[in-house]
């Protein structure tokens, strides 16, 4: 096996985010730090899907890396999660080539907002949630996300301090929908500005509030303007649900959150 490609899941909470930084603990490095130990050697570099935030959740993160030592997928397996801290799983794994990147190699990725709605807040879903006390109304926010869909510049959901080349992203979807006492908005698209996602649904609860109407969402858009924007919302809130691949990935070993059968 020259390469594993890999499907993480983590609680981002203690997490300064993905990418390795200087004295802050990251989930980079703490599969390095297991993959290394399996291998017995000084360091194996990690290569993801894509970087996210600190605090912000992964369901089903692609991550790929080479195999310099020999070993079988069920050992790699086994071995990541007996090393990996309590807030990090691998859930699945395969032998793939060398030459995998799954960052240039993914079609796409789906985030998932949860919002608490309802006065009372829940110790349970602290982490994993933003607590909005007053009734969202999802209609008018479902109505201002149509126009967040489409390739457009999303200069005014990019955050300061974004490297991306240029602010053109293409959203395929956003669904706005109420699961009991909570509010989920689904965004689904071929790339993402930092934060950008986080504050579109900023700017969706500022809609459900009903402080703006749902017309203001085209608005913000078309100002190609930050500050004409709402604030960002908390990264404890969103979490990577998914990455697309084209052809699907076929895993190996273990089997994807997704795959009921």
């Amino acid at each position: 096996m020259d390469a594993a490609r890999v499907l993480l899941a983590w609680r981002g909470d203690a997490y300064g985010g993905w990418q390795l930084q200087p004295d802050v603990p990251t989930v980079q490095g703490a599969v390095e730090h297991a993959v290394s130990r399996i291998m017995d050697v000084e360091r194996v570099v990690v290569r993801a899907a894509g970087r996210l935030d600190a605090g912000v959740h992964a369901e089903a993160q692609v991550v790929a890396f080479d195999v310099p030592a020999r070993r079988t997928p069920q050992a790699l397996l086994r071995g990541l999660n007996g090393l990996l801290p309590p807030d990090i799983a691998c859930l699945a794994l395969s032998p793939t080539d060398a030459s995998f990147d799954p960052r240039r190699r993914n079609a796409g990725k789906t985030y998932r907002y949860r919002l608490l709605n309802r006065p009372v807040k829940c110790p349970f879903r602290a982490g994993v949630s933003w607590h909005v006390r007053r009734r969202l109304d999802i209609d008018a926010m479902q109505a201002a996300a149509h126009a967040l869909v489409g390739l457009h510049d999303f200069t005014s959901f990019r955050a300061s301090g974004c490297t991306a080349a240029h602010p053109n992203r293409r959203v395929r979807s956003v669904t706005v929908s109420r699961v009991r006492d909570e509010v989920r908005v689904v965004v689904d698209g071929e790339a993402f500005l930092r934060h950008q996602v986080r504050i579109m649904v900023g700017c969706l609860a500022e809609v459900g509030l009903g402080r703006r109407p749902a017309s203001w969402m085209a608005d913000v858009l078309a100002s190609r303007d930050r500050s004409k924007g709402a604030r960002t919302a908390p990264a404890h809130g969103l979490c990577l649900e998914r990455v697309h691949f084209a052809p699907a990935l076929s895993w190996l070993v273990g089997r994807p959150p997704w795959d009921s059968g």
